[in-house]
């Protein structure tokens, strides 16, 4: 039997970004074996990730009784890298009253043979179980099959850590765009002359209905004339390192009467790691429209007092320290004693620092 070995590996890392993952390995595996099914058992960071991936041959059992076999096999934890055959190990005393799900799994999809190969990435939390299943009148695999799948080990590793870590990220990104769709607020990363390098859902929407903003020649500007001058000014500060801390400021809105934006711009150090761009020289504009935000979410989020969470909502809605105070009903002095137990507990020392603080929190899982 001759094997393609660069074939089938060009075909595993193509697959692990397809619409479903690993599929069109598993059944480029199948042919190369010559074998009935091919199955991966994964567990994986991902939030949606059903964790078993199967040819449709697999034999005739629910995904439930299969998993069952899968966990009682004597192949469930063979060490870390090493390839195991059925036929190796049915010749063990004692293997049908050991195993006894997965003997009758055997038996009723009629397995004349399988091959195991565990791999786990702890580093990202993932475990990898492949089988190559062999049923009916099909022969035992030989060797010269096992070694395909030893040859393939090394690509086989790689690829698991490439998936491993592009899970996490896409977790990490579902995580932040959840929250930030929540709080009611766009992230668009920028480079330094404005040009856009990636935004999250609820700033594509802004973008799209609003007249405030716009994007032209792939960068952002506002149409309010002192919000762009603004944006132009924060930007030229940041990249000449000139504004040492994030920058706040308001834009009307052209169409909403006492109702403002509010921007602030942070550093590439203060960027959330899954919004960073591929260089230092990218800023980070956060667009928060003064919609409600929760008091509890802002309460758990900085470990604030329900009152000091009330203070912290309706600065980062826009609202000065007074304006605050007279909406609260409280005096000047007593929002200041709370302003100030705020900026102890989350180590800022300016509003506009605080308002940065409470959405950069927002937007980390």
């Amino acid at each position: 039997m001759t094997i393609d070995l660069e074939s089938l590996v060009l075909t595993l890392f193509n697959s692990l970004f397809e619409t479903t993952p690993w599929q069109s390995f598993l059944k480029s595996l199948e042919r190369k074996l010559s074998c009935q099914s091919c199955a991966l058992l994964l567990r994986t960071p991902s939030l949606n990730d059903p964790g078993l991936l199967m040819s449709e041959k697999l034999g005739p059992e629910d995904s439930l009784s299969i998993v069952a076999a899968f966990h009682d096999s004597p192949f469930y934890d063979i060490p870390n890298g090493e390839i195991q055959a059925l036929s190796q190990r049915r010749s063990e005393p004692f293997f049908g009253q050991n195993y006894t799900k997965f003997h009758d799994y055997c038996k009723r999809a009629q397995v004349v043979d399988l091959i195991a190969l565990n791999l786990f990435d702890t580093e990202q939390g993932v475990s990898f179980r492949l089988r190559a299943i062999r049923s009916e009148d099909s022969v035992p695999f030989n060797d010269k099959e096992i070694a395909v799948v030893k040859a393939l080990l090394p690509y086989l590793k790689s690829a698991v850590s490439i998936y491993a870590r592009h899970v996490r990220q896409q977790r990490q990104l579902y995580i932040s765009e959840e929250t930030a769709s929540q709080l009611g607020f766009g992230l668009i990363v920028l480079r330094s002359d404005g040009e856009i390098v990636t935004m999250n859902s609820f700033a594509e929407s802004i973008l799209q209905e609003r007249k405030d903003f716009f994007v032209r020649q792939g960068r952002l500007h506002f149409a309010d004339k002192e919000g762009e001058l603004n944006l132009r000014r924060y930007l030229r500060l940041l990249e000449k390192q000139e504004e040492k801390g994030d920058c706040s400021f308001q834009v009307p809105c052209a169409d909403i009467e006492e109702s403002n934006w509010m921007l602030t711009l942070l550093r590439y150090a203060d960027i959330p790691v899954e919004f960073r761009g591929d260089n230092t020289g990218t800023y980070s504009v956060i667009l928060h429209r003064r919609t409600p935000i929760s008091v509890e979410h802002i309460s758990r989020l900085l470990d604030l007092t329900p009152a000091e969470a009330q203070l912290a909502k309706h600065l980062v809605q826009g609202d000065s320290l007074s304006e605050a105070a007279e909406k609260l009903g409280r005096s000047r002095s007593t929002v200041r004693v709370q302003l100030a137990a705020i900026f102890a507990k989350t180590g800022v020392h300016k509003q506009h620092q605080l308002i940065s603080h409470i959405l950069q929190a927002a937007t980390r899982p």
